[in-house]
C-alpha cells in the first residue's frame, strides 16, 4: 500500500482508547519523494484530528510518514469515563499552628529560653512528669519542638470532552467544595478546598483534571474560603 495523489490508503494503522475515553490513532504513511512527505496524512482520521506528523527517510529510498491523531472516543457516552486518585500531602508547620498547642503549652511550658529564643522548656513541669516516663527522666518530649508534619490528600478526577472549554470545572476554585466521586471518609474536623483545575486540548477534545485538596484538622476556615 503505496501513497500517492490517488491512492490515500496508509502502510500501516494502530491505536486505542485510555481510561478516560481519549483515543490515539497512530498512521504510517510511505511518501516517495521530498515533496509529497508534506502533503501525506489528512487532518482527520474517524473524526479525530491530527495533532503532529514526522517522517524518517527510508534506506532504499522514499520516507515513512507518521502522523498522530486524538480526540474522545466516538463510541463513548458523555460522562461514562472517569478516573480518580487519591495522593498524599505533607507539609511542615510551626507548632503554634497545631490544634492542641494551647494544650501543650499548659502540659508542657512555653517560655523564653538561654538562647533568645521561645520554646517549650528541657524539664517538663511537676504535673507532666507522670507523663514523661521514667527512663527519660524529667526531659519534656517536646522539647526542642518547633514544626509537627500535617499531613493531608489530594483527590483528582479526570475525564475528556468533546466541544468548548468547560468553563464552568473554573467556577468555585478557591472555595471549600465537596469533590466528585467516592470520596474517602476523612476526620469530621476536616473538610475539602477546590485547588486545581488543568484543561489542556487533546486533538479535537478537551483533557480535564480537577482537584480537590484536604484540609488539616480543624478544617478550612469558611470565612478565608467562603463556602
Amino acid at each position: 500500500m503505496i501513497y500517492s495523489d490517488t491512492n490515500r490508503n496508509p502502510v500501516d494503522v494502530e491505536g486505542g482508547v485510555d481510561e478516560r475515553g481519549l483515543a490515539t490513532v497512530t498512521v504510517t504513511y510511505f511518501a516517495p519523494d521530498e515533496e509529497t512527505k508534506w502533503k501525506v496524512a489528512d487532518d482527520s482520521w474517524d473524526d479525530l484530528k491530527r495533532i503532529s506528523r514526522k517522517f524518517k527517510r527510508r534506506s532504499g529510498g522514499g520516507y515513512d510518514v507518521i502522523a498522530i491523531f486524538q480526540g474522545k472516543d466516538p463510541n463513548a457516552r458523555e460522562g461514562d469515563l472517569f478516573t480518580f486518585e487519591c495522593d498524599s500531602t505533607l507539609s511542615e508547620k510551626p507548632i503554634e499552628v497545631h490544634p492542641k498547642f494551647e494544650v501543650l503549652k499548659k502540659t508542657y511550658g512555653w517560655q523564653a529560653l538561654s538562647d533568645g529564643t521561645v520554646g517549650f522548656p528541657e524539664k517538663a513541669p511537676q504535673a507532666a512528669k507522670a507523663d514523661v516516663g521514667e527512663d527519660r527522666g524529667s526531659i519534656s518530649p517536646v522539647y526542642g519542638l518547633t514544626t509537627w508534619l500535617d499531613i493531608g490528600i489530594v483527590w483528582r478526577k479526570s475525564w475528556v470532552v468533546e466541544g468548548d472549554i468547560p468553563e464552568e470545572e473554573v467556577r468555585r476554585l478557591g472555595r471549600i467544595a465537596e469533590p466528585d466521586g467516592k470520596i474517602p471518609q476523612v476526620d469530621s474536623d476536616r473538610n475539602w478546598l477546590k485547588t486545581a483545575v488543568r484543561i489542556r486540548g487533546r486533538g479535537n477534545s478537551w483533557e480535564i483534571t480537577v482537584e480537590w485538596t484536604l484540609s488539616g484538622r480543624g478544617g478550612w476556615i469558611p470565612e478565608i474560603y467562603e463556602e
